[in-house]
């Protein structure tokens, strides 16, 4: 069996996302790094590593645990009209009904070689960026790795 590095996994989540059709709300500003300098653009999503359990005897073929974080950007106009403001709001929502829908099938969360189990590892935080007009839902997620 091949070992997948947590780099493998995260590039094939963002590449997952980024497949036409999965996430029309992103307007193709999928990231599989810690993009930044968005100069304008909304949303954007990002695909983070963040962390890993390993087991003592991977030789074995003991499966990694694998933590990512997917970031929802939208920018969010603070003097904008309440029509401009709710369509923020709405979109970022509608962008985590997109993820939760490719993570609901179950071909996705389980793509041998990659991971086993992909799914939510913790609960969902979300916030206004410090010093700048944007919302950013941050969700964990983790999967059982073939590595």
């Amino acid at each position: 069996m091949t070992v997948a590095s947590r780099e493998t996994v995260r590039k094939a989540i963002a590449a997952g996302l980024a497949a036409s059709g999965v996430l029309p709300t992103a307007k193709g500003n999928i990231y599989d790094y810690m993009h930044s300098s968005f100069a304008g653009a909304s949303p954007v999503v990002r695909v983070l590593s963040g962390g890993s359990m390993r087991p003592r005897d991977t030789h074995h073929g003991k499966p990694s645990t694998f933590y990512f974080t997917i970031q929802l950007w939208v920018l969010y106009f603070e003097r904008g009209t309440p029509a401009q403001q709710a369509a923020a709001e709405d979109t970022l929502d509608a962008l985590e009904g997109e993820v939760t829908a490719w993570l609901g099938d179950l071909d996705v969360r389980n793509q041998p070689g990659y991971w086993r189990d992909l799914g939510w590892a913790q609960a969902v935080s979300g916030r206004s960026a410090s010093g700048a007009r944007s919302f950013v839902h941050s969700r964990g997620y983790s999967n059982r790795g073939d590595g």
